[in-house]
């Protein structure tokens, strides 16, 4: 595999070839390089180009507005690779992932940059996402990169986290200004690409609740999306795939493949 910053080519194909699939694939909270090059082999072992990013966790937490500007360098590298045009699958892990993800989604809708790029948008994969960002939600992905990181005294980081976004959401209020985690999941309860997606969730995940993530499921098939699901009774948060490595990538390739087959079919 050749590599271009965060742009993985495998030797086999050529990125002029417009059929190639192109996965933009997006980290959780507190991953690493390494936990990421993992997941693109699932890719990148079938022929397809990937690009990965991981977002910085201040911003997933606090920072948010400038996941717009990682987006938009996700979309402007696929324009000037002449990636564009070729099959796109979007893989989002955890909401480190689902936050991007988001904007991703909001400029291939409104931004006149990008929206000739949405047609290509193929499909969509959740991996223990989306997360409903209750109180503690927060706290505990604090909590879990601090602890996985070796940060001291992660309970204190976790308090700390939580009494911020407890004094932000109570400014918030005192303003009548809606919560950035409400407006959030509105717009994933909206699935505005309408484009079919695939679920992969534990029911042992503490931070994005199965019961919430199939909300959003039954919410999407309401409006007529192609929504295809698997939940793990065992995997606890963004771990399906270290589990159960055969089986989740069995899904990932039936849904992909199921994707491109009205693409494979306009090219004979």
């Amino acid at each position: 595999v050749s590599t271009q910053s965060h742009l993985l080519v495998p030797e086999t194909v050529s990125r002029s070839d417009a059929s190639v699939p192109v996965v933009i694939l997006l980290g959780w909270a507190g991953a690493t390089e390494k936990h990421i090059l993992k997941c693109t082999s699932l890719y990148t072992t079938r022929g397809f180009i990937c690009f990965w990013e991981i977002a910085r966790l201040v911003d997933i937490l606090i920072f948010k507005s400038n996941l717009r500007l990682l987006a938009e360098r996700i979309l402007d590298v696929l324009l000037d690779q002449g990636l564009s045009s070729h099959p796109i699958f979007i893989h989002a892990f955890s909401n480190g992932g689902a936050r991007v993800y988001d904007w991703l989604s909001i400029l291939l809708q409104h931004h006149p940059k990008y929206t000739s790029m949405r047609p290509s948008v193929k499909g969509v994969i959740f991996d223990s996402a989306p997360a409903w960002e209750a109180e503690g939600t927060a706290a505990n992905v604090v909590f879990a990169v601090a602890k996985s990181n070796g940060w001291p005294f992660p309970r204190v980081w976790s308090m700390l986290f939580g009494l911020y976004v407890k004094v932000s959401a109570w400014i918030r209020t005192i303003l009548g200004t809606e919560q950035p985690s409400v407006a959030f999941w509105n717009r994933m309860l909206n699935c505005a690409l309408r484009c079919p997606e695939l679920f992969l969730y534990g029911s042992m995940d503490v931070i994005s609740s199965a019961r919430k993530i199939e909300e959003v499921i039954a919410t999407h098939r309401t409006h007529n999306i192609h929504v295809t699901a698997q939940r793990w009774e065992d995997a606890p948060h963004v771990s399906a795939l270290r589990l159960h490595p055969a089986e989740y990538a069995a899904r990932v390739d039936e849904f992909v493949r199921t994707c491109l087959l009205p693409v494979q079919r306009s090219s004979l």
